[in-house]
């Protein structure tokens, strides 16, 4: 659990851990593990896969999952004891920052027992268009929520991971290592990105994601999943934020009305989740809204109203491919296996 811990200390530093790595630091889970927004608010980690987000994948129902052959699925149940794994590529970029995180890739990875979800007891809104949005200040639902982590249990072991995507000249590993608990780092493979006397070992050059390509993933095999290659992985298509123009100098957006956020082109084959942030002293306000990936998702005045007129805020979207397989563990254990691509966007805006 050290590295769910570590993921909530980031949040509530407001990146401050990035400026403390070094060349020689080992990779630890409280070192440069997210990525940083405009206004310094951190990048949000992987996301749960069942606390509201529609699945997209293949352009599926809401009711289904896409699973690694291209078909929709109906969307998969886990059972208590059951295992679920999460193998997550990130490609990010800020074009308004000049520093090395302007552009960067990440690669994440989690096993764990299926646990029930918390209760979610964020404020909730609904916009015309049926998309779900909810504010937080200082959590990150559900993985740290209320005084919680979840899930309770402790991370569960695959052995290292080799993610190969195609048309790419070299893989990207994450190592795993086990404090009281399986947790996956990125250390040396491709080479972790560098700036002057500062290193950042969680990320590395974005070249190794190239939009749309295909990846798979090779478990080295651990106590709880074997050996195997799981292919059917995705990484999403690229985008551009349109509305508001959050990407250049000087955006705003109208406090006290419904605002519209845009990005082109779509990809109805993903998901799409934005977040807007703002410090609260050493808290973040997060709302979070969720839609499908059509090309706009309408913020409710209602939510926006959480934030302040003359504020300034950052604003992420995120594209989120999903491909799932359900497949055997050691000991004969049920695996729920979903491959994540992502593709995030990162910039600000005034609320006027």
């Amino acid at each position: 659990m050290a590295d769910r811990r570590a993921h909530v200390l980031v949040l509530v530093m407001l990146g401050a851990a990035l400026a403390g790595c070094s060349e020689n630091t080992t990779p630890q889970p409280s070192c440069c593990d997210w990525g940083v927004q405009e206004d310094a608010q951190p990048d949000r980690g992987q996301s749960k896969l069942d606390h509201g987000r529609p699945s997209g994948g293949c352009d599926c129902k809401t009711t289904e999952v896409c699973n690694t052959a291209g078909v929709c699925v109906p969307a998969p149940v886990p059972s208590a004891g059951e295992i679920v794994g999460e193998l997550v590529l990130l490609r990010q970029v800020s074009p308004m920052d000049t520093a090395i995180l302007a552009s960067l890739g990440k690669g994440e990875a989690s096993f764990y027992a299926q646990e029930p979800l918390p209760t979610d007891t964020r404020k909730s809104y609904t916009s015309s268009g049926g998309e779900k949005c909810s504010f937080e200040i200082g959590t990150t639902y559900p993985s740290y929520f209320d005084g919680k982590i979840w899930p309770a249990g402790p991370g569960l072991g695959a052995g290292n991971l080799t993610f190969t995507v195609m048309g790419v000249s070299g893989p990207i590993v994450l190592e795993a290592a086990n404090y009281s608990g399986w947790s996956y780092f990125h250390k040396d493979v491709p080479p972790q990105l560098k700036e002057g006397a500062s290193s950042y070992p969680d990320f590395f050059d974005p070249a190794y994601l190239p939009a749309g390509a295909a990846f798979e993933v090779k478990a080295a095999g651990g106590p709880d999943v074997a050996a195997a290659t799981f292919a059917g992985g995705e990484l999403p298509a690229s985008f551009t934020i349109t509305s508001p123009a959050a990407e250049s100098p000087g955006a705003q957006a109208p406090a006290g009305k419904d605002l519209v956020i845009a990005w082109t082109p779509a990809q109805s084959s993903a998901t799409m989740e934005v977040f807007i942030t703002a410090a609260v002293g050493t808290d973040v306000a997060l709302l979070t809204c969720v839609g499908r990936d059509d090309g706009s998702l309408t913020v409710p005045a209602a939510a926006l109203a959480n934030f302040s007129a003359g504020q300034t805020l950052g604003l992420q979207l995120r594209r989120t491919t999903d491909r799932y397989a359900k497949l055997s563990a050691a000991g004969g254990k049920v695996l729920h296996l979903h491959l994540l691509g992502r593709h995030a966007r990162l910039g600000k805006f005034q609320l006027k």
